[in-house]
């Protein structure tokens, strides 16, 4: 079994690249673990591996969403003729569609 390896608030900080007011701050929300030792906090390396850890798996589920977002052609584009062409139509277009094509089909 693996040793404990105490940091103190400062080096845990320096470690994570961070400041200590947000170290504490993610320990208050509780994404860190910490604990204090008479008046001084420590940090096990451990956690803070595994606090490194789940903020990489959060940055690429995010990462990975935003690339299916696009991949699915979720950004529309509400198009609207000009009013000189009568009411204005609702017509969303997605990329793989061309406007001109769409806009040529609605003046027929």
């Amino acid at each position: 079994m693996e040793q404990l390896q105490l940091l103190s608030k400062k080096e845990a900080a320096k470690y994570l690249c961070i400041s200590t007011d947000t170290l504490m701050a993610e320990h208050a929300a509780g994404r860190v673990v910490g604990f204090k030792i008479a008046r001084n906090w420590k940090f096990d390396r451990r956690d803070l591996d595994s606090y490194v850890g789940r903020k990489r798996d959060e940055a690429t589920v995010l990462a990975s969403a935003k690339q299916q977002r696009r991949a699915i052609g979720k950004k529309v584009l509400q198009m609207r003729p000009n009013a000189a062409a009568g009411p204005p139509l609702d017509h969303v277009w997605t990329p793989g569609k061309r406007i001109q094509d769409v806009c040529a089909a609605r003046m027929k």
